[in-house]
């Protein structure tokens, strides 16, 4: 059960306690109490997802240069040879770069990738640091 021990702040408690006591008013909120109201709750549930999410070591994480090409491919939706154009590399390089991160999330497509990306807290970070090709 989340909260018996999982590290959830009290800050977060007492904001998920408040915005619930809040909605239970005796009169209809305004309009501009309900956006308060959604804003509280998108915080908390970001904040709950956040705690859910599982700790990655760095082999798991995407690089910075698969994070941009799958991120690429799964949100913008632009196919290889645009983000090859775009960014001056080899076709080859951005296929390359996409499968790796694939396997490296254990997809099967870019669907599943974006998910795992979304699952494991990958979708809007960049990526780490790779180490320094030598040439």
């Amino acid at each position: 059960m989340l909260g018996e021990g999982e590290g959830v702040s009290q800050a977060l408690k007492s904001t998920i306690v408040n915005a619930s006591c809040s909605v239970i008013a005796a009169e209809k909120p305004d309009t501009e109490r309900v956006r308060v109201f959604m804003r509280i709750g998108n915080y908390a549930y970001q904040q709950i997802l956040a705690l859910q999410r599982p700790l990655l070591s760095e082999p798991e994480q995407l690089t910075a240069r698969e994070h941009e090409f799958l991120y690429r491919a799964t949100v913008i939706g632009e196919r290889p040879s645009d983000v090859a154009a775009q960014l001056g590399v080899k076709i080859s390089t951005v296929r390359t770069l996409r499968q790796k991160a694939s396997i490296r999330l254990d997809a099967g497509s870019q669907e599943q990738a974006a998910w795992r990306m979304i699952e494991t807290g990958q979708l809007f970070r960049t990526g780490r640091k790779g180490r320094t090709r030598s040439r």
